[in-house]
């Protein structure tokens, strides 16, 4: 769901909605857009969303939604507030049921060469659109608020001239470094303001 702004009968597309429309469409752009950030922490969600403890419980899919709005991801990938914030302040427990929403057991970070994929072509001759995310199995967790910037900085500067987005790899865990989290959010902000600049 591509996040706009209802009134009345008429709908518009919201800055960063509009922002992605145009990347994926391979038009110039000022910015970058922010696709997703999708986070598992209770306590971080209710923060980003501008609300108290406990309001999940109460509002899930309306602290879910204030809380993507607040970070500027234009899309809802991941639409699971019931599920995903059912899980208690410290986690899912151990008899929670492993899935694709609920948790893993072990993390195998992957090894593409992000460079190369954002020199190849489509197979018309075309550039591809790059979705690109900071680790967070890597950088979230255990990087520096530098190193953050740093990859940050790398997926732009290494990544195509136009059809760029840029997120969090996954869902970010309970284990992920605050000041790390909250870089990324400020960068993100930073290149969809501002772009390659």
């Amino acid at each position: 769901m591509l996040i706009g702004t209802t009134s009345g009968s008429e709908f518009a597309w919201g800055p960063n909605a509009q922002l992605a429309l145009d990347t994926i469409a391979m038009r110039p752009t000022r910015g970058i857009p922010t696709g997703s950030v999708n986070v598992m922490d209770i306590p971080l969600i209710e923060e980003l969303a501008g609300r108290a403890p406990g309001d999940p419980a109460r509002e899930p899919e309306e602290v879910y939604v204030a809380y993507k709005r607040n970070i500027g991801v234009f899309l809802l990938d991941q639409y699971i507030p019931t599920n995903a914030l059912s899980m208690t302040r410290t986690g899912y427990d151990s008899s929670q049921q492993r899935g694709a929403t609920t948790g893993i057991e072990r993390v195998v970070p992957d090894g593409m060469d992000y460079q190369r994929i954002c020199g190849m072509a489509d197979r018309r001759g075309g550039p591809l659109l790059i979705w690109a995310g900071v680790s967070v199995t890597r950088a979230l967790p255990f990087g520096t608020r530098e190193k953050v910037r740093d990859e940050l900085r790398r997926l732009v500067e290494a990544g195509p001239p136009i059809g760029l987005i840029l997120g969090a790899s996954i869902s970010a865990k309970l284990a992920t470094n605050l000041q790390s989290f909250w870089t990324l959010i400020d960068g993100l902000r930073y290149y969809r303001e501002h772009g390659c600049a």
